[in-house]
Order: C-alpha cells, then sequence, then structure tokens
C-alpha cells in the first residue's frame, strides 16, 4: 500500500474483488432482508477513498464497468436502482477525497485524454518503460522479432522473472527488468506463454462470465 511506482496492482484487484462481490450479493439477495444497504455503502465508500489515498486512479473507471457487467446478469430489481445511487455516490464520495489530497491526480482523472497517455506511457524515468496499451506490439519487437513460434508459445515459464533474490533472477529480467513488464500481468504472461497462454488464461474469465449468463437465463425462466 502507498504511491510509489507500481505497487498498488495487487490492492486494485483486491479492490476490484471486494466491490463486485458486494454488489452482487446485495443484488442477488432480492427476496432477502439479511443484506443490509448500509453494509455495501461502507464497502463502496471504504473501497473509493483507500483508492484515492492509493493514488489508483483507474478504479474510479473500473467500478462503473464492474457495476455494468452485474447488472447485465442480474434480474433487474429496486436494489438494481439503489446499487446504481450508491455507485454514484461512492464514486463522489471518492473524486472528492482525491481531489482534496491530491489536486493535479483528481484533474488528471477529469481529463481523458490525459488519462490515455499514462495508460500509453513509455517513458521509463516515470517508472513505465512497457506500454499498458501497446505492450504486445513492444514485447514482439523488443525479444520476439516477428517469430511466429515465438508469438504463440513465448519464451517459456520463467523466462522473464523476476526476484529480491539473484538466485531466482531470469537472465531476461536481469537486462530488460528496467522496462517494469511485470508490473503488468498480460505483458508478463504474453513473454512466457505467448498468445497461447493468453487466450487459455482469458479463457476462464470468459468462460465464467458465460456460465453466470447460462444462470441469468435459467432464473429467469423460473
Amino acid at each position: 500500500f502507498g504511491v510509489q511506482v507500481g505497487c498498488n496492482g495487487p490492492l486494485n484487484v483486491y479492490l476490484c474483488i471486494v466491490c463486485a462481490y458486494a454488489v452482487s450479493e446485495f443484488l442477488a439477495q432480492c427476496d432477502s432482508r439479511d443484506i443490509e444497504i448500509g453494509g455495501l455503502i461502507l464497502t463502496c465508500v471504504a473501497s473509493f477513498l483507500v483508492a484515492a489515498v492509493a493514488e489508483i486512479k483507474f478504479f474510479y473507471l473500473e467500478l462503473p464497468v464492474i457495476l455494468l457487467i452485474v447488472l447485465l446478469i442480474t434480474r433487474p430489481t429496486r436494489r438494481t436502482v439503489a446499487a446504481i445511487l450508491i455507485a454514484a455516490f461512492a464514486l463522489a464520495v471518492g473524486a472528492y477525497a482525491l481531489g482534496q489530497l491530491m489536486p493535479d491526480k483528481f484533474r488528471q482523472l477529469m481529463d481523458i485524454s490525459a488519462l490515455y497517455a499514462e495508460a500509453d506511457n513509455t517513458v521509463i524515468e516515470t517508472g513505465y518503460g512497457i506500454s499498458r496499451i501497446h505492450a504486445f506490439s513492444q514485447i514482439d519487437g523488443l525479444f520476439f522479432h516477428d517469430d511466429l513460434a515465438l508469438k504463440l508459445f513465448g519464451l517459456g515459464f520463467g523466462s522473464a522473472t523476476g526476484s529480491s533474490s539473484g538466485l531466482f533472477l531470469s537472465p531476461l529480467y536481469r537486462m530488460y527488468g528496467y522496462l517494469n513488464y511485470d508490473y503488468l500481468q498480460l505483458p508478463t504472461m504474453y513473454i512466457q506463454t505467448g498468445y497461447v497462454g493468453v487466450v487459455l488464461y482469458s479463457l476462464v474469465i470468459a468462460v465464467s462470465l458465460l456460465w453466470a449468463v447460462k444462470d441469468k437465463v435459467a432464473y429467469r425462466q423460473k
């Protein structure tokens, strides 16, 4: 937890999981009074406050996307409207907190072109050597050089591993660790397992989504 470059990736994922679970549970229990609205408010507001202090700007975009996905796979109820209002309230609180703590970051959050520039950033001096948007094409140029086999299967498991111990540090990371590709899951996976590994990893998420949609259809038919 902090504001050092690259340190809040796991925290960002954790906040997404917590909020997705809270929203989905609140909406799923439409016929129960066991899930109190206060719990959802506390979860969303606290998550945005943590994101503000930790300077996780992209979480302000991620929660609306999470809410949209949850709404697509659940039956519309009065709680649906309540969840939208709660998320909007939490977003406003989080934006206010970010504006008070880090005015420059708040202005950047309100500027779509500035957010895109940060996501596309490849300036090593700022801490991101690999672009978040064009990582695959950069990796192709740096490591694969249009070799089809490397694009498909990568350099192998562990080939891009970083470690605080030199014993487990891969030769590739010794040379190119300054690019900070390990800050991002998919670029690291692409280097090691190629498109095949990335697709298989993505299928786990896709199958989960399809399963949820299937359950939604079955639920509507009851």
